[in-house]
């Protein structure tokens, strides 16, 4: 039976203790001022940088997957990032880090909080694990930072200092991936074994995918959101996904304070993505014909213009770096090329698209039958025309 959040912490970890330590605070704020990082080839500080020590970047590691966290960390620095960077891991992860590597991520500002064990037994899912540490971390720590960015470490860098003066102040900032669950088999079957009680197709099939690899807002409303997304009856079902979680609680209305970066002028998740081939004169690389670089490039590994521009922007300090860059295999948008080798579909926006109206107005039938006649064709031949095309439309504001 469930008692409280503590209580299941202490079986996944062994105990919480670790958690509760006096001094991280003040030593991540310190650790942010005084550090003396191994900055990229290109450094810059954008007109809208605007973190400080008590804006706070954190990430969860374990496993002994040690891919990207270098390169992680000085992209944020040479970006000005000057928040506070903590990362939570196990003893069994800092144990086995290439000692050369834990000693540029302490100089680069980095603090840890380590548990003493990761057990996957009761929660098999490990972004939920993650889920489970951060929303204790939060409830703790509300108080003592002003913004928080959770974000995967493994398949994200950063361009600009992801603390803007152009971000919303009172709201959290989600990223979608361009494209909606409809045409993404992966995401609508997790969303339907984790929603089961309640699955409906036709809600969530106009609705695009909120990523849940990225995090940002004001930290006490970060707080609030994790109380109502942490709910028992969903983390504790037969199945559950995080990324489902997530979007429930958004689409669902339960927690609604939300900006969602369509148009991905600050958050991008790249998978459905197409990037340019090289950098502009600016020294950023951005999406085909967009008019702003992205500060946060999440799933950079699908992208290979972006893995190729990353390792001219900021090559590895050593061998002894652990996996620098991300993993190749990933990769989505090939060089070379502006379209996906997986051919991404379509993403369209959730209303239905002027143009249908149009084409009803010109023709002879009334607009109600066409409208129903498209809606018709849409369903049955849709996932066919998606393997053939793959073009941008006008994303909602």
């Amino acid at each position: 039976m469930f008692k409280s959040w503590e209580d299941e912490a202490k079986k996944v970890f062994g105990d919480i203790d670790f958690l509760y330590n006096e001094n991280i605070v003040n030593d991540t704020k310190n650790a942010a001022k005084q550090n003396n990082c191994k900055l990229c080839n290109i450094t810059r500080i954008d007109e809208n940088s605007d973190s400080t020590s008590d804006d706070l970047v954190i990430g969860f590691l374990f496993n002994r997957f040690y891919v990207n966290v270098l390169t992680f960390v000085r992209t944020l620095r040479s970006s000005n990032g000057k928040c506070g960077i903590l990362f939570f891991c196990d003893r069994d992860y800092i144990e086995h880090i290439n000692p050369r590597e834990l000693e540029e991520l302490t100089n680069c500002g980095v603090r840890w909080l380590v548990a003493p064990k990761i057990d996957t037994n009761l929660i098999k899912e490990p972004n939920l694990i993650r889920r489970l540490i951060e929303f204790l971390f939060l409830k703790q720590y509300k108080d003592h930072f002003n913004r928080i960015l959770i974000l995967d470490v493994a398949d994200s860098i950063f361009q600009k200092d992801p603390f803007s003066k152009n971000l919303p102040k009172n709201k959290l900032v989600f990223s979608i991936e361009k494209v909606q669950f409809m045409n993404h088999d992966w995401a609508m079957n997790r969303m339907k074994k984790t929603d089961y009680r309640n699955f409906d197709q036709h809600f969530w099939e106009f609705k695009f995918i909120i990523n849940g690899g990225l995090i940002y807002g004001p930290i006490k409303d970060v707080y609030n959101f994790y109380v109502q997304m942490m709910r028992p009856s969903l983390v504790f079902q037969p199945f559950c996904c995080d990324q489902s979680i997530m979007a429930m609680t958004y689409y669902y209305g339960l927690y609604t304070n939300v900006f969602i970066d369509y148009k991905s002028t600050n958050f991008i998740s790249a998978a459905y993505s197409a990037f340019e081939e090289m950098p502009r004169k600016d020294t950023y690389i951005h999406e085909i014909q967009s008019k702003n670089a992205p500060a946060v490039i999440h799933q950079y590994d699908r992208i290979c213009q972006v893995s190729r521009y990353l390792k001219d922007y900021c090559p590895a300090i050593g061998s002894f770096q652990t996996l620098p860059y991300g993993r190749e295999n990933y990769f989505m948008q090939l060089c070379g090329n502006n379209f996906s080798r997986n051919n991404p579909p379509i993403f369209r926006p959730p209303n239905l698209p002027v143009f249908y109206i149009s084409i009803a107005i010109i023709t002879s039938t009334t607009t109600i039958v066409l409208l129903c006649m498209f809606q018709l064709i849409q369903s049955v031949f849709m996932k066919r025309l998606n393997k053939k095309i793959f073009h941008s439309v006008q994303i909602p504001n």
